[in-house]
């Protein structure tokens, strides 16, 4: 497990101790000094006297007293803290500051709480516990061990059976001889990974998710990554859920955003996933990937670090993928074409589908029109039986009546089963074309259950768990395609501004979300949280798409101006060359809001702006001798000395 997800995963387990403890001995108060905490009344006390602060001050307080015995991390507190919610760490340096002005401390004594510079923070005043008695509580259960992999995994890849159970309701049949590609190219080093190509509705998502599976039952570590055409442009939209969220924190001596650092920081993040060993991941649609995305996998498959399974549709519209093809060229991937089903295999099929044989004209019907694709044959058949013409009669089932076209594309068999829609249903699937896939509590916070229900049993929706979050999706990309061209431009303003406020609502802990979250507001309007928009506005100055900055910073009114927002929009000003409006954006910080390591980014770029930009010598030397009274930790120092 990697250093930093270790310090977190060993701070929750003690955390949970130290709950269970306090279940059993109840309230504590801890007393340092003249200062008590009191967890049963959530006072802070000073000389008797009640001390008002805000509940995450407390909470910052309790935690450290709490685990005064180690170092806790900022990634920890803000976990414990704040749980779901998302907040930057500048949040928590002001919450740290104001907590140590409550007890009677400051940055620069720190007698009480001690800063660790890169790290995090250390209680450590000494501490008197006064329990109070209260009644005994059961901790809960311990969870159950992880599953420990095959002694040798890589001889046991494709192991196990039974069917996708978040995947899809239809079997997976007549696949055997990809399956076995993919084995085979998994099984050698000199393979980077997989790319399944074809035209719509042959089933590439559906192998590549079955690899997936697969390759989880047999104790690999997985993720599953997919392109959407609604985020291609932000940099990391598709990876920033396996990232951890402070991966875009990647300022220099003077806070300029530096690509080559954050590529480097991300790439090592995904290499850890594995945790030593080849994991895989899937890219669906990797034709829609955001460029930075797209340039981490090529680089895992370069370094054989991760088994990469991607999809690519062609024909029709669909965007080529250079990057994608000079992987193949070059022999890093190996291409699979999924086949075309064979009669006796689609009759197999719809025999498990349906539970029971189905009557050779029909079948004959239903073959001959699919022409042994797959998402035509399920379109066909989930559509005669929404319209009561395929029906079960004493064992047997049938078409009523002749199918309408003998050879459809998949194209037009989705175009008439959206058009069948009632109006609730269409908004969910308005909003999943828009969306891609959402968390199926926020989605059921905007439409309820039922409908969900519905046109899941339809075979319209597709439900996938991923570790305690279940997401859902639309069963197959051309719904999105279908009922995107058909939402007019103020509609679709609206189902963004309604996305970006459910995610909001909800809390968008997870950097896939936030980025998002930005997105929807740039198209359809509405206020973003100042961490959001910085968060955004950074990533696309780090990939260099300064235009999608500035759209992006265009969204922070005065409230949302925070040092750090400031920060990326001198940042922009210094790229256009723009030396007064750097000085007046940086020169209007309050410094008091800073830690020193900002401080210090900050004096030298204003520094550095005055001397090359307009040749004076003496203000800025001023400035960064009074940083040198002002600023106490070491590395910040050398920062302004050099």
């Amino acid at each position: 497990m990697p250093a930093d997800l270790d310090s977190l995963e060993r701070g929750r387990a003690e955390t949970s101790v130290g709950s269970a403890r306090s279940r059993r001995g109840a309230a504590v108060i801890y007393r340092f000094g003249d200062i008590e905490l009191d967890t049963t009344l959530f006072e802070l006390r000073a000389g008797g006297a009640v001390t008002a602060v805000e509940p995450q001050v407390f909470d910052v307080l309790r935690y450290l007293v709490m685990n005064r015995d180690r170092l806790v991390t900022k990634e920890e507190l803000l976990d414990n803290v704040w749980g779901d919610r998302f907040v930057s760490e500048s949040a928590l340096t002001t919450r740290i500051k104001t907590a140590r002005r409550a007890v009677g401390d400051d940055g620069q004594s720190q007698q009480i709480v001690r800063t660790v510079h890169g790290r995090g923070y250390r209680f450590v005043a000494p501490v008197e516990e006064i329990h109070e008695v209260a009644i005994d509580m059961p901790a809960p259960a311990a969870p159950p061990p992880p599953r420990e992999p095959p002694a040798d995994p890589a001889a046991n890849l494709f192991i196990g059976g039974g069917l996708p159970s978040a995947v899809s309701a239809w079997p997976l049949l007549g696949r055997a001889s990809e399956i076995e590609a993919v084995a085979a190219a998994f099984n050698d080093p000199e393979t980077g990974g997989i790319l399944f190509t074809g035209g719509a509705g042959v089933g590439k998502t559906r192998l590549a998710d079955e690899c997936l599976r697969l390759a989880a039952d047999a104790g690999f570590p997985v993720a599953r990554v997919a392109g959407h055409p609604e985020t291609k442009r932000v940099p990391l939209a598709a990876l920033s859920h396996l990232l951890p969220a402070d991966v875009t924190h990647v300022a220099g001596p003077e806070g300029e955003l530096e690509r080559g650092v954050l590529f480097h920081r991300a790439r090592t993040a995904l290499e850890q996933i594995g945790d030593g060993r080849r994991w895989v991941v899937m890219a669906d649609d990797v034709n829609h990937l955001d460029e930075l995305s797209r340039a981490l996998l090529v680089s895992l498959v370069h370094a054989r670090t991760a088994f990469v399974v991607c999809t690519l549709r062609t024909g029709g519209d669909s965007p080529p993928d250079d990057a994608v093809q000079l992987l193949v060229k070059d022999g890093h991937l190996h291409t699979v074409e999924p086949v075309l089903l064979a009669d006796d295999t689609i009759a197999a099929l719809l025999h498990r589908v349906l539970g029971a044989p189905i009557d050779d004209e029909s079948l004959g019907q239903l073959a001959e029109a699919a022409t042994g694709n797959p998402g035509v044959l399920r379109q066909l058949v989930e559509s005669a039986l929404d319209s009561g013409r395929l029906v079960e009669t004493e064992g047997m089932w049938h078409l009523t009546e002749r199918l309408v076209h003998a050879a459809p594309t998949l194209e037009l068999l989705v175009s008439e089963r959206l058009a069948g829609l009632g109006n609730e249903e269409r908004e969910v699937v308005e909003l999943l074309s828009v969306a891609g896939e959402l968390g199926l509590g926020v989605l059921e916070t905007m439409v309820g259950g039922e409908v969900l229900e519905v046109l899941e049993q339809r075979g319209l929706l597709s439900v996938r768990k991923s570790g305690r979050r279940t997401d859902v999706a639309l069963m197959h990309p051309l719904f999105a395609e279908v009922i995107s061209e058909q939402i007019p431009e103020v509609r679709g303003r609206r189902i963004r501004r309604s996305l970006a406020d459910a995610i909001t609502k909800v809390g968008a802990r997870r950097t896939s979300d936030r980025v998002r979250v930005v997105a929807w507001r740039l198209e359809g309007g509405g206020s973003v949280d100042s961490d959001c928009l910085a968060e955004a506005a950074r990533l696309a100055l780090v990939e260099g798409d300064d235009a999608m900055a500035d759209r992006i910073l265009s969204q922070a009114g005065e409230l949302d101006r925070t040092p750090e927002v400031v920060q990326l929009q001198a940042e922009m000003k210094f790229r256009l060359g723009d030396t007064s409006g750097v000085e007046g954006l940086l020169s209007n910080i309050d410094n008091c809001e800073l830690d020193d390591p900002v401080r210090a980014q900050v004096v030298r770029r204003r520094a550095n702006n005055m001397f090359f930009g307009t040749g004076r010598i003496a203000e800025p030397i001023w400035l960064l001798m009074r940083a040198l009274d002002e600023v106490t930790e070491p590395e910040p120092r050398q920062n302004i000395e050099a």
